[in-house]
């Protein structure tokens, strides 16, 4: 088992434990939970060490197979101030042949590229109500992110210089603070549209997100249909360079 699902997994009990025992300790505390299926699509570049001559891998033209994808997240809440958590898990794998390395002075060669990614990443926001009307709630909010990824390949590349086929596995683990706001702005009695969008920056260059869809409440439920867009920049000599994940989700939140 992977060394950082232990501290994730320990993250997200004190987190699930503290507000549930908030939300029992008094009726002003309200809770919700959300679940969703979400199909991302992958965008970036990877970076081996290893592979220095050979330049940087494009997971994006590499990985068109989606092998699980979970998100989910939890909140509490008490007047105009809550607290949220947002867990994402990702796994995806794929091979193809084509040209996929760039080789240093611009030529791309490869025979083959076989790719598999699987990694977590973790939310945890406080948020303040910044306005809040019949129509339209606003909170700000601020937090950390935390994202890690175990990344094994295997390339073979062929160019005028050289034949080779290499395997290499690496793993990077980033922290980083992000400042946003999250809302929705209702429609009527049951519709609404959900949004969140956060900036950041700390062991990457920079990160950011945006939510939004569209959501239907009934009873102590919400469905919500949304588009989710995930990205981090980082540094030439990181494993992730300008790596994003971007797709649909559909979600279920249950208040309680």
């Amino acid at each position: 088992m992977p060394e950082f699902l232990p501290r994730i997994a320990l993250a997200i009990l004190a987190f699930v434990v503290s507000g549930v025992a908030l939300a029992g300790t008094s009726d002003d505390w309200k809770t919700n939970a959300t679940v969703y299926l979400w199909l991302p699509s992958l965008n970036g570049e990877l970076r081996f060490g290893a592979l220095e001559s050979a330049g940087t891998v494009d997971a994006g033209k590499i990985l068109d197979s989606l092998e699980m994808a979970f998100m989910g997240a939890f909140e509490v809440s008490r007047g105009d101030v809550s607290f949220l958590s947002d867990v994402i898990y990702l796994d995806l794998e794929a091979g193809k042949s084509g040209d996929f390395v760039a080789l240093p002075g611009g030529d791309e060669r490869s025979t083959n590229a076989d790719l598999g990614i699987s990694g977590w990443q973790l939310g945890l926001y406080a948020a303040h109500t910044l306005t809040t009307s019949e129509r339209l709630q606003l909170r700000g909010v601020a937090g950390l992110r935390y994202l890690t990824l175990d990344v094994e390949a295997q390339v073979g590349i062929t160019s005028p210089r050289e034949e080779r086929s290499r395997r290499f596995e690496r793993s990077a683990a980033v922290w980083d603070g992000v400042v946003g706001v999250r809302g929705q702005f209702s429609l009527n009695d049951n519709w609404f549209i959900p949004f969140h969008a956060d900036i950041g920056t700390g062991e990457s260059e920079l990160t950011w997100q945006v939510l939004s869809g569209i959501g239907f409440r009934f009873g102590r439920f919400d469905t919500q249909l949304v588009y989710r867009h995930l990205e981090w920049q980082q540094g030439s000599t990181d494993l992730m360079q300008n790596l994003s994940f971007s797709g649909p989700g559909l979600g279920l939140k249950w208040r309680f």
